[in-house]
């Protein structure tokens, strides 16, 4: 038995099977729509100039939004080999 917040189904019968197939099949097709989404969207904001993404390794983004090297002496000390 499989269960969902739909119901539970029994992959022993046809019908279940069916319906699990088509399921699946229609969730796969909604997640390549929302990433298609999230895509377009991170083009728009990045046309716009407002996308904001994660600084390097060995970087830190000020509150002001510079990407700095990291204030850890240390880690200066590896970027810096780099």
């Amino acid at each position: 038995m499989i269960a969902d917040l739909d119901g539970m189904y029994d992959p022993a019968s046809y019908n279940d099977r069916l319906l699990l197939g088509l399921k699946g099949t229609m969730s796969e097709a909604e997640l390549h729509v929302i990433k298609q989404r999230m895509l377009q969207g991170a083009l728009q904001k990045a046309r716009r100039g407002e996308l904001v993404t994660k600084a390097p390794i060995g970087y830190v983004r000020s509150a002001a939004g510079e990407v700095q090297l990291d204030p850890d002496e240390e880690v200066q000390s590896f970027v810096k080999l780099v």
